[in-house]
């Protein structure tokens, strides 16, 4: 399943998809895909500098993270992110909800 999956991983290459989010929160590494020339898909666009767009970066940034000192997560900004990731979503606020249903 996927949450076994994140349970062992610690990186994570995404594109558009706000699974970023979860995975950050989980200590997981976020690295976003994004091609040359292209708008940017990225939920964490205004704090994940973790970004590639070919296998250089890739190598680059694997690199990196291989050789971090005990595979420290400054390098990577996750305590920013997960800062970000945390205030990503709202609460519902269920009477709020209800009154605007009973209008309709």
């Amino acid at each position: 399943s996927l949450e076994n999956d994140m349970k062992k991983s610690q990186l994570l290459l995404y594109r558009g998809s706000s699974l970023c989010i979860k995975a950050s929160l989980l200590g997981i590494i976020p690295i976003n895909l994004k091609f040359k020339n292209e708008d940017s898909l990225d939920p964490l666009f205004q704090v994940n500098s973790n970004i590639i767009s070919d296998i250089k970066d890739l190598k680059n940034i694997l690199f990196k993270y291989t050789f971090s000192n005990a595979k420290n997560q400054k390098n990577f900004n996750l305590k920013k992110i997960q800062k970000y990731c945390l205030k990503y979503y709202t609460s519902i606020k269920l009477n709020k909800l209800l009154k605007i249903l009973k209008r309709k």
